[in-house]
């Protein structure tokens, strides 16, 4: 639902941070792929800005 107004201006960057961090931690677990257990620590952990990014876009509307 679109109130008609400017998003907070804190959204777009804490938005953009956490996608970075996300895609970091994603594009590190595909370079580790030789190691046995470090993707998937990565890749779990990639996880946490994507759950940041939810909370960051309903607090935002």
């Amino acid at each position: 639902m679109w109130r008609g107004s400017l998003p907070p201006t804190w959204y777009e960057p804490s938005f953009i941070a956490t996608g970075l961090a996300g895609i970091g931690l994603t594009v590190g677990a595909f370079m580790s792929i030789q190691r046995r257990r470090l993707p998937w620590i990565m890749l779990t952990l990639a996880t946490i800005p994507l759950v940041a990014s939810v909370v960051l876009t309903v607090r935002a509307v």
